[in-house]
Order: structure tokens, then C-alpha cells, then sequence
């Protein structure tokens, strides 16, 4: 899990700060993320979802995939250019 200031990162939380990376905007530019997708339920799939397992969703002109490997979880984030 990704760390701040020795805070570990849930899963959501990185989405975020991978989306706003991705887009060139400040974190507190994006919309809130349960507009696209329950933060929670994205942090309750990560814990609970077999290896293999992915989750896909579209947020502020992005696709973002999260996938459970073996070695964590993996997310992706693609422009789509929708925004």
C-alpha cells in the first residue's frame, strides 16, 4: 500500500491521486469519487476480491481499472480524453 506521510493509502485514495497525476490537475480539482464509484465498495473489493479479480470504471475523463494480483493491487489509469 502506498504511504503519505507515513499514512498508508486505500486503495480510493490512490485512484485519486493517480487520476489527478494522469490529468495534470490538483487532487482537489476532481469531482468527488462516489460520483462515479462507491470509495468504500472499491476498498471492500480490494479486501475481499479473489486474485484475479478486476474492477473498471470511467472518472473525470479517465478508465480505471483495479485489479488484485498477487503481488497487490494494481491500478491503471487511461486519459479518454472525455473531460
Amino acid at each position: 500500500m502506498l504511504q503519505t506521510d507515513g499514512e498508508p493509502l486505500t486503495p480510493s485514495d490512490r485512484i485519486i491521486k493517480t487520476v489527478a497525476h494522469t490529468r495534470d490537475v490538483p487532487r482537489t480539482d476532481l469531482p468527488p469519487l462516489y460520483d462515479a464509484l462507491d470509495p468504500e465498495a472499491i476498498d471492500d473489493f480490494v479486501t475481499t476480491a479473489e486474485e484475479g479479480s478486476q474492477l473498471q470504471f470511467e472518472y473525470f475523463g479517465t478508465s480505471v481499472s483495479v485489479s488484485v494480483r498477487e503481488s497487490g493491487v494494481g491500478i491503471d489509469v487511461t486519459r479518454t480524453g472525455r473531460h
